[in-house]
């Protein structure tokens, strides 16, 4: 691993975490609040 300054390190980790972030709302996000809301919306008021 090559040494980086602190600096580049938090921008680096910065990165990977909202590509991350950003992947998993993309993959998952949508998909999983539209399902909840027709879940809710299916089932009797209370």
């Amino acid at each position: 691993m090559t040494f980086l300054t602190k600096e580049e390190t938090n921008l680096y980790e910065a990165a990977q975490s909202s590509m991350a972030a950003f992947r998993k709302w993309r993959m998952g996000g949508p998909r999983l609040q539209r399902a909840s809301i027709l879940g809710r919306k299916r089932k009797p008021a209370e």
